[in-house]
């Protein structure tokens, strides 16, 4: 635990220093996710359990609005999101790699992604307060600057390919992970429980 927190500490403060120490790590897929990327992943599904099934949303007339099965469910779709984004744009960026003369593996690409996502995934719980849930946002920005950071010294690509190989992840990565967003909405959506609207509140 020492561990995950001094690592995620040293992404959020030091990001360039800390990818230096990454690339020469041989850390594996299925290890990263067990030490690393689910344990963050909970810090914003356990906050979104909190926020909206236990605290609530101020719904003006409405009042206070706080329902355990909507908490559930925000907390289920941030979760499996979480591990599918990262999954999947870890694909992306492997599979990619070929075209910009660079080898990049799975593993490699996921100490990318997964650490990539250290800021988006700790400052989620700000969603123990869904009306500060912008802070959250900010967090997903600030670990785009990261992956940037990153990106060139994970993959090694060359000076001239860079800005191109970067740019296409960067955009497949936005694009991914808005879709396992809506994924996930729309099936929680069709199981009755994908957000407060599904609910009769009279």
């Amino acid at each position: 635990m020492n561990n995950l927190i001094q690592r995620a500490k040293a992404l959020i403060l030091t990001p360039k220093q800390s990818w230096e120490i990454i690339k020469n790590e041989e850390t594996k897929i299925i290890e990263l996710f067990k030490a690393y990327v689910i344990p963050l992943a909970l810090i914003p599904a356990v906050a979104s359990f909190i926020g909206y099934g236990l605290i609530g949303i101020n719904l003006g007339g409405f009042g206070r609005i706080a329902l355990i099965d909507w908490g559930v469910s925000m907390a289920v779709q941030s979760f499996i999101s979480t591990l599918l984004s990262v999954l999947i744009i870890s694909l992306v960026i492997a599979k990619l790699a070929p075209k910009y003369n660079c080898e990049v593996s799975l593993d490699k690409a996921a100490r990318l992604v997964g650490y990539a996502f250290t800021p988006a995934l700790v400052s989620g719980v700000f969603y123990i307060f869904p009306s500060f849930s912008i802070m959250a946002m900010i967090g997903a920005l600030y670990t785009l600057y990261v992956l940037y950071l990153g990106f060139p010294i994970i993959t090694e690509v060359s000076e001239a390919k860079k800005s191109n190989y970067m740019l296409i992840s960067i955009l497949a990565s936005i694009g991914v992970f808005i879709l396992v967003a809506i994924i996930m909405s729309s099936i929680f959506g069709a199981m009755g429980f994908g957000s407060y609207a599904n609910y009769n509140f009279n």
